[in-house]
């Protein structure tokens, strides 16, 4: 795994794009509502692998909406984003 992210390597080049376009996100949409879209995003990904196959636990993904739920919360109590 650590191969993985060596520097200069395909992926590093990806995860840092992918970086600069949620910071791009964050600055264009404000953060609580990035951290909103993630949420709809990991609810998604858990009702879609629930429909699926129900055996599926699909609890991690639904434990990330809700933190990020509760992180855009926080955020927007606080006037930060």
């Amino acid at each position: 795994m650590a191969a993985y992210f060596e520097e200069g390597s395909p992926a590093m080049a990806e995860l840092e794009t992918m970086v600069n376009r949620i910071e791009e996100m964050v600055e264009s949409a404000g953060l609580s509502n990035v951290l909103f879209a993630v949420e709809s995003i990991c609810n998604a990904k858990a009702e879609r692998l629930h429909k699926r196959s129900p055996r599926i636990a699909a609890n991690h993904w639904f434990r990330l909406a809700a933190t990020a739920r509760e992180g855009a919360q926080v955020v927007a109590a606080y006037g930060v984003g």
